[in-house]
């Protein structure tokens, strides 16, 4: 998703999302982001997940509006399940998700 708050006026052809980076690890951000940002690109529009489980490399925006499981549910009903899976805070969250907003630049460390 890039930087925050940032609007595609056109829909490339492909996109990566690091939706739970970017978001800092919190389930309303997130869901908000997915649902208002991402959700508003064309169906047809092809996403990269960063990470699947189950071997998934691709997906579009369509598909996860009908067949994400966690991402139909409500606003309430989603934070309710992000909360409860008691997801340890990740350990390099705090570089992430600076690199992230500033589209995977870091800082030189010498």
């Amino acid at each position: 998703m890039g930087k925050a708050g940032a609007r595609l006026p056109w829909c490339p052809v492909a996109m990566v999302t690091v939706a739970m980076v970017t978001s800092a690890g919190c389930p309303r951000t997130l869901y908000r982001s997915i649902h208002e940002q991402i959700f508003t690109l064309p169906e047809t529009c092809h996403i990269y997940p960063g990470h699947d489980y189950c071997g998934h490399t691709v997906s579009t925006v369509g598909e996860e509006k009908r067949l994400n499981p966690r991402l139909t549910l409500s606003l309430d009903e989603f934070v309710t399940v992000m909360d409860g899976l008691g997801l340890p805070r990740p350990r390099l969250m705090d570089v992430a998700v600076p690199a992230n907003l500033r589209c995977g630049i870091q800082d030189d460390v010498a």
